[in-house]
């Protein structure tokens, strides 16, 4: 027998924090924007819903959607396609259903914010339907529509805060791009490597290479041009030897003349 189970707002807050009892906190679209891991455009298709296992071993259902990924706005998915997850859907043993979860069709063109990837490598929406905006064309460029902008109108009579005055104005493609790049949150840009051709190889600078015979480093100045000498230079003669040969010399002058006199 199929069951069939609806949570109320109150417990679709226990399971998902980003939803509240009768509403949510609605911040400007810029923060919003900025503390999102991933923002991705594509194109959905394979929407299904499976029946899955909770880690306490009770019953759930998660329904599963293909983003074929038309551009990466920001954050660092590479994958051509990637797999979108959301708590909730219907098969054929049973039904949840998740109040403001986002809702996906085939062939729809659309730009999800995502959280970081799940252990399955699946992605899930941040903020449940806030992070789900449509594309529409207006005067050959695309505007987003739904997700955050319909939960910031202001109720007639109620004073409309300040801060959310950038969630009433149109947001286009290209402006939610300049935003990101103004965070500093674009993906970088892909370089491909250039080799060098013939002439700049030519002209490049050769590395000079040091002689083993230069002196080290922490050598006193003079220690260089002291290895540069002539090894063949004698050496400059002790004092010692010096005076000693002064003597021997005095010695033998002495004696030669003292003969001299001897004889004469």
């Amino acid at each position: 027998m199929k069951m069939h189970l609806l949570f109320a707002f109150g417990a679709a807050a226990l399971l998902l924090p980003s939803a509240h009892a009768t509403s949510f906190n609605i911040p400007p679209f810029s923060d919003f924007t900025a503390s999102a891991p991933n923002v991705v455009r594509g194109i959905v298709s394979n929407v299904h819903a499976e029946n899955a296992v909770t880690d306490d071993g009770g019953k759930t259902v998660y329904t599963f959607a293909t983003l074929s990924v038309e551009e990466v706005l920001k954050g660092g998915i590479h994958d051509s396609n990637i797999t979108l997850r959301q708590l909730g859907g219907s098969t054929n043993e049973m039904t949840i259903e998740i109040p403001s979860s986002p809702e996906f069709h085939e062939n729809e063109e659309t730009v999800v914010f995502l959280g970081d990837e799940q252990e399955d490598h699946s992605y899930e929406v941040t903020g449940l339907e806030l992070g789900k905006y449509d594309l529409k064309d207006v005067n050959g460029d695309k505007v987003l529509t739904g997700g955050i902008f319909n939960y910031s109108r202001t109720p007639t009579g109620i004073t409309p805060d300040p801060r959310l005055q950038e969630n009433r104005t149109p947001w286009s493609l290209n402006r939610l791009r300049s935003l990101i790049r103004s965070q500093g949150k674009a993906p970088p840009k892909p370089t491909a490597s250039i080799a060098p051709d013939s002439a700049s190889a030519s002209t490049a600078p050769v590395p000079t290479t040091v002689p083993e015979s230069s002196a080290a480093p922490n050598s006193p100045p003079h220690s260089s041009l002291r290895s540069q000498s002539n090894p063949d230079t004698p050496a400059s003669l002790p004092w010692g030897s010096i005076v000693l040969g002064a003597i021997v010399v005095g010695v033998l002058l002495r004696l030669y003349f003292k003969s001299r006199g001897a004889k004469l």
